[in-house]
């Protein structure tokens, strides 16, 4: 699928993005597009407008060494320049995962991913966001416990979708950040009526 567009909104301000995803990829034969595939999924996108571009490519391997066990690799670029008035930030990195289903619906997800984020501070901002200028390696690993009912990943009408996760940065990850993050997000979707 090809999907492209051009909007607005009070963030990114003006904003233009093309997609392209293959749900039945093979990396031995990536310039066919259609047929005779291996099941893996490639995706790209690039996003563009006056306050950010981004550009991602990714691709995963759903069944890993000949077993249901989903290998992962991204490489990213992100040029964040809607996040604040006192600073640009550009993230540059890539993450490699692996997932193993657990239960109907539910699956785990290790994750590991290393970035450079260069933080730019304007000349005239207070001291505290100048003491933060410069470029941060930032090497990171999580892990996700997500359960997912959702009748589409498109265009959901039901079920729901739960993400619990953990992040550890930097520690005898190395890297220049030093952080722990837990997080927990959910969704839940309803069929419209007359639908």
């Amino acid at each position: 699928s090809v999907n492209f567009g051009l909007g607005f909104s009070s963030v990114d301000n003006i904003l233009g993005f093309v997609t392209f995803e293959q749900t039945n990829f093979d990396i031995r034969n990536p310039f066919a597009v259609s047929g005779g595939g291996a099941g893996q999924r490639f995706s790209m996108s690039l996003r563009g407008g006056t306050e950010r571009k981004d550009f991602r490519v990714s691709f995963v391997e759903p069944w890993f060494l000949g077993q249901r066990l989903a290998l992962g690799t991204e490489l990213f670029y992100r040029d964040l320049l809607f996040l604040s008035d006192e600073y640009d930030q550009t993230d540059i990195g890539g993450a490699i995962s692996l997932r193993k289903e657990v239960s109907r619906g539910a699956y785990l997800k290790g994750e590991y991913r290393l970035q450079t984020i260069d933080v730019q501070a304007d000349s005239d901002t207070s001291q505290a966001f100048l003491d933060e200028d410069g470029k941060f390696l930032r090497s990171s690993i999580s892990l996700n416990y997500v359960y997912d009912t959702r009748d589409s990943l498109k265009l959901p009408r039901m079920g729901h979708k739960i993400d619990l996760g953990v992040t550890l940065a930097g520690g005898v990850l190395g890297g220049d950040v030093d952080t722990y993050t837990f997080s927990a997000s959910g969704t839940k979707h309803w069929n419209l009526a007359w639908d």
